[in-house]
């Protein structure tokens, strides 16, 4: 009877929790309480009392602002640059932000206190200190789970502020109980998160792609990392990541700090001012390094910009706020669309890289129809195994189509464990990436894509993108991984 017992009692706690919970918000009065404090106590000094507010030099920023200056209406001009290692993705991060003169936004889904989350939170807390406007918006659910870490934000400096999407139970923290209340009484709300990832500086140039902020996206954790890849854009297509952020900044689902129940107690707790403190790292050598290379404009040259490509027709496209509120409108699916339009339009070649390999009716008949026709084009996959995945249920219904896939003739590959070597150490592919008939390449994420089209006469032939799918390039801060090729006949070796 124990165990019944404490189902029971488990349950009337889940009733309680949402019949407490639900719908909660704060009152005006208590939101203006919190506003009054954060007013009285926010940080307005500003460091720096020139133009540029003391940006450091930044040879990305430059060539970003090259190719807005040279843009026109009919002409666009845009810098890209693929990043598919962790280093150059940190590095390119710490360097705009050091570089940035008047603003800078960042859109995530998950934010950790590791040394990656608070590098990067500190870097951006220095440059609101010297003068730069800084807008984060992070998904609730993943993100800054602290509330003196949040309470410190609020108030930090004036020219930095903080939001965070869709709360649950209008609170910054998420406990277990309260969790599975806000699936039981309230799922389709509960699970609108936004995973867009942006970092725009200036305007001007923009990072996003897979990376969010923690450890394991730039091969900096101790037991367990993933594979990923970003794009940045200089030029003409900062524009509409701009726009994009600014969809979601203003959405009603994207919540100020002192309108957040738990976080707005400890603001009324805790009046007065707060110093920001220095961070605390476990590998303080590591962060150092990438501050270093953040500064030598040499390292920058030859590891970043020598890779970059300069071309017109670059699109920046996310998902609306709507898609998960109204997913029947069209234009919330207009995303889906073009995704599907741009694989659907392939004549010679489709190379694809994602984590988690899961198609609609509506995607299997694209690449049905596509092997069928009068001259079908190569279709090359690269997905994780069961071995490597970090979603097995995702994975198993991945399995279900296999076969058809490869019988269909899709070139099947799957990133596993070197033999021998143990799962903890290993990085599975977390990176998302089209590349079709040698003039299109999409680097997406969930909600996000940039899209840009060349002849690409500087990207690598089939075999070196191949390789380039099995893991990022040589970087002292990647590990080994292997790629295995899945046969549609069992008997062949793999």
């Amino acid at each position: 009877m124990a165990p019944m017992r404490q189902r029971h009692l488990f349950f009337f706690a889940l009733l309680a929790a949402i019949s407490l919970l639900s719908g909660c918000s704060l009152s005006r009065a208590r939101v203006l309480k919190a506003d009054a404090i954060v007013a009285a106590d926010v940080d307005h000094t500003v460091s720096c009392d020139r133009a540029d507010h003391c940006a450091a030099p930044s040879s990305l920023l430059d060539a970003a602002q090259s190719a807005m200056a040279e843009s026109t209406d009919a002409q666009p001009m845009n810098v890209v640059t693929l990043l598919g290692d962790s280093e150059p993705a940190m590095v390119a991060r710490l360097n705009l932000i050091r570089g940035a003169r008047q603003s800078i936004d960042v859109q995530t889904y998950i934010w950790d206190q590791d040394d990656a989350g608070q590098l990067v939170l500190d870097e951006l807390v220095k440059a609101a200190q010297r003068g730069v406007k800084v807008r984060i918006l992070a998904d609730q659910l993943s993100s800054f789970n602290d509330l003196d870490l949040l309470s410190r934000l609020a108030r930090v400096h004036s020219d930095f502020e903080v939001r965070m999407y869709n709360p649950t139970f209008h609170k910054a923290q998420t406990p277990p109980l309260e969790f599975a209340a806000s699936i039981v009484c309230c799922f389709l709300k509960f699970n609108q998160r936004m995973h867009n990832k942006l970092i725009l500086i200036d305007g001007s140039i923009g990072i996003t792609g897979g990376r969010n902020y923690q450890d394991r996206y730039f091969n900096w954790d101790n037991e367990f990392n993933y594979l990923d890849r970003d794009v940045m854009v200089g030029g003409a297509a900062a524009t509409a990541m701009a726009h994009s952020f600014d969809l979601f900044w203003q959405h009603k689902r994207s919540k100020p700090l002192t309108q957040l129940r738990d976080v707005n107690s400890r603001i009324l707790a805790t009046p007065g001012p707060i110093a920001w403190p220095q961070p605390h790292y476990e590998h303080p050598s590591r962060v150092a390094r990438a501050l270093e290379e953040a500064g030598d404009n040499d390292w920058i040259e030859d590891n970043i910009l020598a890779n970059s490509l300069r071309t017109s027709q670059v699109e920046y496209f996310s998902d609306l706020p709507a898609k998960t509120q109204q997913p029947q409108k069209r234009d919330a699916r207009e995303f889906t669309a073009r995704v599907m339009r741009l694989v659907g339009g392939a004549k010679h070649e489709v190379v694809l890289q994602t984590p988690y390999l899961v198609m609609s009716k509506r995607a299997q008949n694209i690449f049905k129809r596509l092997r069928e026709s009068e001259t079908p084009p190569r279709i090359v996959v690269s997905t994780n195994s069961l071995a490597s995945t970090d979603a097995p249920l995702v994975h198993n219904g991945y399995a279900r189509y296999r076969a058809a896939l490869l019988q269909m003739g899709v070139e099947l590959s799957e990133v596993r464990p070197k033999l021998g070597q143990k799962r903890a150490r290993f990085h599975p592919v977390q990176s998302r990436e089209w590349f079709r008939d040698r003039e299109a390449f999409l680097c997406w994420r969930e909600s996000q894509w940039a899209l840009w089209r060349s002849r690409f006469p500087t990207l690598p032939s089939r075999s070196e993108l191949r390789h380039g799918l099995k893991a990022p390039a040589q970087s002292r801060w990647a590990a080994p991984s292997s790629i295995s090729r899945r046969s549609a006949h069992p008997g062949q070796p793999a």
